[in-house]
C-alpha cells in the first residue's frame, strides 16, 4: 500500500501508456476517467518518438504533463517499448508508493504484469480497444474501452460526429468492465 498524506483519501495512480497501441484522440477521455479512481501520481508514455508516427502524442504531453520515455525499435518484430513500459512498472511498484496502475494500451503482452501487480495487491485499471485480447482485459480489475474516451463532438448542422474535437464532460461515455 503507498504511502498516503492522512488528509488525502485518493488513490495514486502510475499512468503507463504505450503510444504504439493508443490514439492521442483519447487523452482528455483518458485523464477524466482516470480522475474518478484516484490521482495520476506519474504519467508516461512510451514509444519510438524519433518518427513521424507519434505526431499526435507530441501535440499533447505538455498539456497533460506526460512524461515522454523514448525507445528504439532496436530489432524489427521485437517491442521494446514493451519491455521498457514494463521494467518501468516493475521499478514503480517496489517503491510501494502507488495504490493503483493505469495500464494503457491494447496489447496482451501485459497481462502478465497486470497480473504481478494485482498479486501486490494493487488495482490495475486497463485501458484499450475492444479489440483488445480477454486474457489481457480479465487479469486487470476494472476494464475501460478507449472507443467510448475518444474526443467527438456532434456537429449542430449536421448532427455528424467529428473525432478529435474538443470533448465536453456531457459527450464523454466511459463504460467499465470487471472481470
Amino acid at each position: 500500500m503507498a504511502v498516503q498524506n492522512p488528509n488525502s483519501s485518493q488513490k495514486h495512480l502510475a499512468v503507463l501508456i504505450d503510444a504504439d497501441n493508443a490514439p492521442a484522440a483519447i487523452v482528455e477521455g483518458l485523464f477524466e476517467e482516470i480522475a474518478k479512481y484516484g490521482v495520476a501520481s506519474v504519467k508516461r508514455i512510451y514509444g519510438d518518438w524519433t518518427g513521424p508516427q507519434l505526431g499526435g502524442w507530441k501535440k499533447v504531453l505538455l498539456d497533460y504533463s506526460i512524461q515522454p520515455i523514448q525507445q528504439f525499435a532496436y530489432t524489427k518484430g521485437k517491442n521494446a517499448t514493451d519491455s521498457s513500459l514494463i521494467i518501468d512498472a516493475m521499478d514503480l511498484l517496489y517503491t510501494r508508493r502507488f495504490d493503483g496502475f493505469c495500464l494503457v494500451s491494447s496489447d496482451s503482452d501485459f497481462t502478465r504484469l497486470a497480473s504481478r501487480l494485482r498479486e501486490e495487491g494493487l488495482t490495475v485499471y486497463g485501458f484499450g480497444e475492444e479489440k483488445t485480447p480477454k486474457p489481457f482485459v480479465a487479469a486487470c480489475d476494472k476494464f475501460i474501452y478507449i472507443e467510448l474516451l475518444r474526443e467527438e463532438i456532434t456537429t449542430p448542422a449536421t448532427g455528424d460526429s467529428t473525432p478529435d474535437a474538443a470533448a465536453t464532460p456531457s459527450n464523454v461515455k466511459s463504460v467499465a468492465t470487471e472481470p
